[in-house]
C-alpha cells in the first residue's frame, strides 16, 4: 500500500487507456473518505479523463467533449470503475 498526502495524485498506469482515442488518462481527486483501513479517495471525488483534453477555453474543446463524452455511461463508466478499484487497492492518503 502506498501512502500519499491528500492533494497528491498518482499517475494512472499505462494499461488504463482512453476508451475513445486510446491515449493515456489523467486523474483528479477532490474528495476522500475514512474507514477501517485508512483514508481513501472517495469514489465520487475521483475524476478520470483523457490526456488529450484541451483547455476549456480552447476553440476545439466543444468538439473534443462531444467526441469523448457522447456516451459517458457506456464509454467512461467501466474505465472509471477500473481506475477507482486500482486506486482503492493501492493507495491511502494522509492529511498534508
Amino acid at each position: 500500500m502506498i501512502t500519499l498526502k491528500m492533494g497528491e495524485v498518482p499517475d494512472v498506469p499505462d494499461n488504463f487507456r482512453c476508451p475513445i482515442c486510446g491515449d493515456n488518462l489523467t486523474l483528479e481527486i477532490d474528495a476522500w473518505t475514512s474507514d477501517y483501513d485508512g483514508t481513501k479517495a472517495d469514489e465520487d471525488g475521483v475524476h478520470v479523463s483523457c490526456v488529450s483534453e484541451p483547455d476549456i477555453t480552447d476553440d476545439n474543446y466543444e468538439e473534443w467533449l462531444d467526441g469523448h463524452y457522447q456516451m459517458p455511461y457506456v464509454d467512461w463508466l467501466p474505465v472509471d470503475q477500473k481506475v477507482y478499484a486500482w486506486l482503492e487497492d493501492n493507495y491511502r492518503f494522509i492529511e498534508a
